[in-house]
């Protein structure tokens, strides 16, 4: 192991600290200002890594939450209008062609369902659809990390994959009671 290896596996460590809390932020704004800090810790261990599909994701999913954070300011509503659309639109087809320039084998390419999934968990503005894809996103996320080594990628991510399901199991029972309590 080097000096790189074991920086990028700090910053692993700390984007998944940022990442986690995102499951647990009840306000849309603070869970992507959870996110985009996650990001940038991501982005710096794919980069130590030399794991470019994972770092041009990372830039990808960066821009997205910034302007996601914008048009949240711009529109408080859940709703979603014919500009959410757009961006939407718009973010997967930078991700695609992202893709394509950053392949390094099929396995390369779970950063990028990885991402696109999560642009679509984060776009739709439903915290609760958000918790459950995440569940997904978790599973993406562990096979890219086995395919670029990363030891506490996988660690951090399974530690994140409990979490979500936890979060997504409080969110059900949360919603069970109150069905319950209305009768």
């Amino acid at each position: 192991m080097d000096y790189e290896f074991i920086l990028s596996q700090v910053f692993v460590v700390l984007s998944y600290f940022f990442v986690s809390l995102t499951y647990f932020s009840k306000n849309r704004k603070v869970l992507l200002f959870y996110s985009i800090s996650s990001i940038i810790m991501g982005a710096v261990s794919y980069f130590l890594l030399s794991a470019w599909s994972g770092l041009f994701m990372s830039g990808v999913a960066l821009i997205r939450n910034i302007i996601f954070l914008i048009q949240n300011k711009k529109n408080e509503s859940e709703k979603i209008t014919w500009i959410d659309w757009i961006i939407l639109s718009v973010f997967m087809i930078i991700s695609i062609i992202t893709a394509v320039y950053t392949y390094e084998g099929f396995l390369s390419l779970f950063s990028v369902f990885a991402t696109m999934l999560y642009t679509i968990s984060v776009w739709q503005k439903n915290k609760k659809a958000y918790k459950v894809m995440g569940v997904i996103i978790s599973v993406l996320w562990i096979i890219y990390y086995v395919f670029i080594g990363s030891i506490f990628g996988v660690f951090c991510e399974v530690i994140l994959l409990i979490s979500e399901i936890v979060s997504v199991v409080r969110c059900f029972k949360y919603e069970n009671k109150q069905k319950e309590a209305s009768l």
